[in-house]
């Protein structure tokens, strides 16, 4: 009974509901079953979505945490729920710099200290917080300026990947928890990625994007953190993954048919992302520390 009552919680309540809540917000915010001319392309719709629906995986897998939070991963679901609102806000005036970017800084600078500031400490500990705020805000905008030139379901497919393997790497670092919210995020996008190529008037515009700036690096830090089986150097790997897809703009690129193109550009994102989760190894052997809510 202990047994059906754990897989229902992972499977069932931490996997499956998430997913239909995704596909339930999408459809009807998105009004799919009216004829294309009629089809509602609120930006907001999406980034609700992956918000509400992650959520309901966080509690099923974590539990609703404690406030005041008493360990870092006690921040993911506000992380998310606030990811949700950051990613509404910047797909409504993602061309007005003067609010997007301000509130980018913010929102990163927040995640970093949450996740990582209380191992980071002395006299190296503004450096650390400062480059990884930089960082993770660079390659944002980065995300953003890429996505403009690449068809978005494309571009959501590249953030798709690096969620997926990004919980695959905490996983095999040794945080199982964290891993399947990872992997759930990834799933999530996946279905806004069919959403977006079935119905090409739909706009996702910013919400993958900030779900992959707050919530999988917050994964990733994490992993880097407190997994100690995850490098700095996979976790970066994982998380730029998504940058790969310029090559779909090389010049020996452009010319060729425009699924070949996809294919190229989806096989350099899964090959950088691969890579970096491919080398994060917890010994089967190592302890697992259950204390702080990881392991498994």
């Amino acid at each position: 009974m202990a047994i059906d009552a754990f897989i229902f919680q992972l499977v069932v309540l931490g996997l499956g509901l998430p997913l239909l809540v995704v596909a339930l917000i999408l459809a009807v915010g998105w009004r799919m079953w009216k004829p294309s001319v009629e089809r509602h392309s609120d930006p907001t719709i999406a980034s609700w979505a992956l918000a509400l629906g992650l959520s309901v995986s966080v509690v099923a897998i974590q539990g609703w945490p404690p406030v005041p939070a008493v360990v870092t991963n006690d921040w993911l679901l506000w992380i998310v729920l606030a990811a949700g609102l950051i990613g509404g806000i910047t797909g409504w005036w993602q061309r007005r710099a003067f609010i997007s970017t301000p509130l980018r800084m913010v929102a990163v600078g927040v995640v970093v200290y949450l996740t990582a500031g209380p191992l980071i400490q002395g006299a190296d500990a503004i450096w650390w917080v400062g480059g990884l705020m930089l960082a993770i805000a660079l390659v944002w905008l980065l995300i953003d300026f890429q996505s403009r030139g690449l068809p978005e379901p494309l571009s959501v497919f590249s953030l798709a990947t690096a969620a997926g393997f990004g919980g695959m790497a905490v996983l095999l670092g040794g945080t199982a928890k964290l891993g399947q919210i990872g992997g759930v995020l990834g799933l999530a996008m996946g279905l806004l990625f069919l959403a977006l190529a079935l119905f090409p008037a739909k706009k996702a515009t910013g919400a993958p994007a900030t779900f992959h700036a707050l919530v999988t690096s917050c994964l990733l830090l994490n992993g880097v953190w407190y997994a100690v089986y995850v490098p700095l150097w996979a976790a970066a790997l994982v998380f730029v993954s998504p940058l790969a897809a310029s090559v779909y703009f090389l010049p020996g690129i452009k010319h060729l048919p425009w699924w070949l193109r996809w294919g190229v550009a989806m096989l350099a994102v899964l090959i950088l992302a691969g890579i970096g989760a491919a080398v994060c190894n917890f010994p089967p052997e190592a302890p697992v520390d259950e204390s702080h809510g990881y392991g498994y």
